[in-house]
């Protein structure tokens, strides 16, 4: 009996943490990332390790930053400084 409530709290979580990875609109980058990238240019926003957010030109460009975990298609939305002015990421 013990070891079935193990299992279905295992359950649970494992459930809870396969919703929490990442909305359905993202891709993720896999591995082997690419060497070289067409030069077209289709903005995508990407999403780094650390959960900060930059525009790539494309996915290709995006994937092959190893910092870049997953991308969405569009750029991103400029961010606000302190002050309320929109920052631009380079």
């Amino acid at each position: 009996m013990m070891l079935a409530r193990v299992y279905i709290a295992v359950g649970l979580l494992l459930g809870v943490a396969a919703c929490a990875t990442e909305p359905a609109n993202l891709t993720a980058c896999t591995e082997p990332r690419p060497q070289v990238c067409p030069m077209h240019y289709v903005p995508v926003c990407a999403t780094l390790n650390d959960q900060q957010q930059k525009t790539y030109s494309n996915d290709c460009s995006a994937c092959s930053d190893v910092t870049v975990v997953a991308y969405q298609a569009n750029a991103c939305a400029p961010q606000a400084s302190d002050d309320g002015a929109a920052k631009t990421r380079f």
